[in-house]
């Protein structure tokens, strides 16, 4: 039944819109448009059987290349959602036709476009805003560049005076309005002070410039990283450029000339249900966290670093009318036009009383659009409240002095507080004060304090303390918020991590260790190997292995079975364990097969401790039944230096060698290699 509005919505999409003619229709004209509606609207129920929705993005680039960069997040979020979503690459004109005709689910555009479509629209805030990455740096802000060759005649903001300008065609932030702003606070007005030529889109306006089609070029910032990376800009074109006004934000990766701005916004449209809604919010956010723990190369790529809680877009809306761009281009532009214009005539000439009015209506003004901001930041902070709380990550955030500003469910269910206990608090005060061993953390080391005062993105394993004092040990990121330059606050995402530890700690152990005999495995021997050899270099300390094999172990195996031999290899491990020193080293090699390495030990004491365990082993008995049979064995055992200067195959050729000899010579024996150190080409002996 939920389907039903989404059908007939597409029913209507689909059906053609007619005026009705003048007069009635006879009976069979009107049968047969009954018919055809019946046709239509049985089509688009089949149609509508299976949901699709629609993203539409900004077409800043060429349509291919964008159709490239963002697909890979179209097929996430199809995945996400279990139905197709489409990606559309349209321009401004036709997002908004798009958009007016409700044929786009979701839109992803720039700030200003946004804005624009917004007040058009009448639709609310963005769901989440993108973060791009460069060079493993990634960031939500943005900006413009202003492009000059370095050839050229433009050295200084002023000498764009009266000189050719390639833009994109449109008046999107990155792309024309964050740089007219800038240019104007260096007094330089666009358009009225430089010729604009429009080039289709910021790929083209680079290449335009390249070829001396104008003197200077506005595009977004990112665009020039992301051409090198494609491999259309080549770097002697590249050192050809010069950004003017070039500076460095804290934890920027991009080249920018203006101020930062909010990234692009995924917007879902307000005929999209919040149920769906939410569903891509959330795959928008896990995608960020997978590619935080797994990069993935298709993202990669493309420059996308994932996507954060929406932005603060209200400095952009104030851009937009500053500039007076749509839907703001009559905004109070007669008034201020006329009090820039006669301000002297009226300052000379105005009165007290005048001057009190004036003021009284700019505080008139001022106080109703702060008003309307903070209807419209409440809005927005609680549409994120409600994303928030519908995540299993656990999150807080905090302002630019490190109070806890908000708390989300996971986060109380992971450490005990509510969220009445946190807020308006230092968070490490709360749970992040002590090291596991109990020491006090200073809070120059806290990830949420080095993000605030770093302004980059910290993680990092670590303990956080619960409410009832035990201890937590999770996985924190955290993310500074930065808005115009300065770091306005951090968000912090964690998640408990106990069962992972436990997990990995079990691998470990898994993968050095041979699960039957509890000793090490053959990987790990290898290990110990090497640096038992480093030591004996280092200390000038002799060393010796030794290897051994259990005689007629096959036998048992056959006569008495498979767990009477699992038993066996057993109470010999128990014996090695109980005739060697703690410092030895023993591992199962293989089978029956077993060596130890015996550390600061010479050759003559090596052959002693390995005649104490075949005595031992000789002496074991084993019982195999419950009426009181038991069986013995004996083991062969060779001994040979382990040579600190030799390669270590070789010292275990020949302790193997000697193991072989022993086995040969009649084993329940210990042998030294034999002279020569000549393999001995003997066949199996068990």
């Amino acid at each position: 039944m939920c389907f039903l509005p989404l059908i007939f919505r597409r029913a209507a999409r689909a059906a053609p819109q007619h005026g009705r003619p003048r007069g009635s229709a006879s009976g069979p004209t009107r049968m047969a448009r009954q018919l055809l509606t019946l046709l239509v609207l049985s089509l688009a129920l089949v149609a509508a059987a299976r949901a699709e929705y629609h993203l539409g993005v900004f077409g800043h680039r060429p349509t291919e290349t964008l159709q490239r960069q963002w697909q890979p997040l179209a097929d996430e979020l199809s995945q996400a959602l279990a139905e197709p979503v489409t990606l559309e690459v349209l321009t401004p004109e036709a997002l908004d036709r798009e958009i007016a005709a409700r044929r786009i689910d979701f839109l992803f555009t720039n700030p200003v476009h946004y804005i624009q479509e917004k007040h058009r629209h009448a639709f609310s805030g963005p769901i989440a805003t993108l973060i791009t990455v460069e060079h493993g740096v990634k960031t939500s802000a943005m900006g413009g560049v202003i492009l000059v060759r370095r050839d050229g005649p433009v050295r200084q903001p002023e000498d764009l005076k009266g000189k050719r300008i390639l833009i994109s065609g449109g008046k999107g932030l990155g792309g024309y309005l964050a740089q007219a702003a800038w240019l104007l606070e260096q007094g330089v007005r666009v358009p009225q002070d430089v010729t604009l030529l429009p080039q289709g889109n910021h790929d083209a306006v680079v290449q335009a410039l390249l070829e001396g089609k104008g003197e200077a070029g506005f595009v977004r910032t990112g665009l020039l990283e992301a051409l090198a990376r494609e491999g259309r800009l080549a770097p002697e074109d590249e050192a050809r450029l010069m950004v003017l006004g070039e500076w460095h934000p804290p934890g920027f990766p991009y080249k920018i000339t203006t101020a930062l701005y909010p990234e692009w916004a995924f917007v879902a449209l307000p005929h999209v249900s919040p149920e769906i809604a939410r569903k891509v919010a959330l795959a928008l956010y896990e995608l960020t966290d997978r590619l935080d723990a797994i990069p993935d190369p298709r993202f990669t790529a493309a420059g996308i670093g994932g996507f954060t809680v929406p932005a603060d877009y209200a400095g952009v809306e104030r851009l937009a009318q500053r500039l007076r761009v749509p839907p703001f281009e009559h905004v109070e532009v007669e008034l201020r036009d006329v009090l820039h214009q006669y301000a002297l005539p009226l300052v000379l000439l105005a009165l007290s009383a005048v001057l009190l009015a004036l003021l009284t209506l700019r505080l008139w003004h001022t106080r109703r659009q702060l008003e309307h901001q903070r209807a419209r930041l409440a809005s927005a902070l609680a549409e994120t409240q409600t994303i928030l709380e519908t995540v299993d990550e656990a999150i807080y955030g905090t302002d630019a002095q490190g109070r806890c500003i908000f708390f989300n469910r996971a986060a109380s269910e992971v450490l005990g507080f509510r969220p009445e206990e946190v807020l308006g608090k230092d968070p490490h005060e709360l749970f992040h004060a002590r090291r596991p061993d109990g020491q006090p953390y200073p809070a120059e080391h806290c990830p949420l304090h080095r993000a605030l005062e770093a302004g980059q993105k910290v993680r990092q394993d670590d303990v956080f303390w619960r409410r009832d004092g035990l201890p937590v040990p999770v996985h924190v990121s955290a993310s500074p918020r930065v808005e115009h330059d300065r770091v306005m606050g951090a968000v912090v995402a964690f998640h408990d991590i106990t069962e992972e530890m436990r997990l990995l700690e079990e691998l470990r152990r898994l993968a050095a260790y041979d699960p039957l005999t509890g000793l090490a495995n053959r990987g790990h021997l290898e290990q110990r190997l090497q640096e038992a050899q480093s030591a004996a270099q280092r200390h000038k300390r002799p060393a010796a292995l030794l290897m051994f094999d259990l005689d007629h172990f096959k036998k048992v195996n056959d006569t008495y079975g498979h767990a009477v031999g699992d038993r066996m290899l057993q109470a010999f491990a128990r014996v090695l364990r109980h005739n060697l020193r703690p410092t030895d080293f023993i591992a199962r090699y293989g089978g029956e097969e077993f060596i130890a390495i015996l550390p600061d030990t010479s050759l003559d004491t090596a052959v002693k401790v390995a005649e104490r365990i075949r005595q031992a082993w000789a002496h074991t008995q084993l019982p195999i039944d419950d009426q009181g049979k038991v069986i013995s064995g004996t083991v062969s055992i060779g001994v040979a230096p382990l040579d600190p200067d030799a390669p270590l195959d070789e010292s275990l050729a020949r302790v193997d060698e000697a193991m072989y000899r022993a086995k040969r010579e009649g084993r329940n024996q210990v042998a030294l290699p034999p002279t020569g150190n000549k393999r001995l080409e003997a066949g199996v002996c068990s």
